[in-house]
């Protein structure tokens, strides 16, 4: 879930701020890697994490990561 939640976040500053709505995650990081660098590396970062857990649990660690980094993205829109 933790994922959903920076993919929300992810597009509210895409629509917020180019008033793009992204159709995919293929859509929504050429955006970011174009526009917004330095999310563009969390969130790509992460999408393996997303990917991982249909096939495995993720970790505690990784889960913990992952809450971290969505809540830095939290404050990109305050």
């Amino acid at each position: 879930m933790y994922f959903k939640a920076m993919v929300g976040i992810c597009d509210y500053i895409i629509k917020k701020d180019l008033n793009l709505e992204p159709k995919n995650h293929g859509e929504r990081f050429f955006i970011f890697r174009r526009y917004y660098p330095d999310v563009y590396r969390i969130v790509d970062r992460f999408f393996s994490f997303y990917r991982d857990a249909y096939e495995r649990r993720i970790t505690k660690r990784e889960a913990g990561e992952l809450r971290n980094a969505v809540l830095r993205l939290t404050d990109r829109i305050k």
